[in-house]
C-alpha cells in the first residue's frame, strides 16, 4: 500500500513538474538563460502518452525476455507441457 501511495506521489509530481505553469515569456529576454533550451518541441499530453505507451512496451518485452530466460534455465518444465 505504501508503494502505491509512493508511485502515486511521484506521477502527482511529475506531472505537476511537467505541465505546471511557466511564468517566463515566449522568448528568453537576456539570451543568458541557461535553462532556457535551445529547440523547443511542444509537449502535448497525446505526444507524452505515445511515450509512456512505448515505454510500457518495452517494459513488456523485457518482461518476456526474461521469461523466456527463466524458462530455458528448466527445459524439463517445457517438455512436459509439449507432452500434454
Amino acid at each position: 500500500m505504501v508503494t502505491f501511495w509512493g508511485v502515486l506521489l511521484v506521477v502527482g509530481f511529475l506531472a505537476v513538474a511537467r505541465y505546471g505553469v511557466d511564468s517566463r515569456g515566449e522568448a528568453d529576454p537576456t539570451g543568458r538563460d541557461p535553462a532556457w533550451p535551445v529547440t523547443r518541441r511542444p509537449h502535448t499530453l497525446r505526444g507524452d502518452a505515445v511515450l509512456f505507451a512505448e515505454l510500457a512496451h518495452r517494459a513488456a518485452a523485457h518482461g518476456r525476455l526474461w521469461a523466456a530466460y527463466d524458462a530455458s534455465l528448466r527445459p524439463w518444465e517445457r517438455d512436459l507441457t509439449r507432452r500434454s
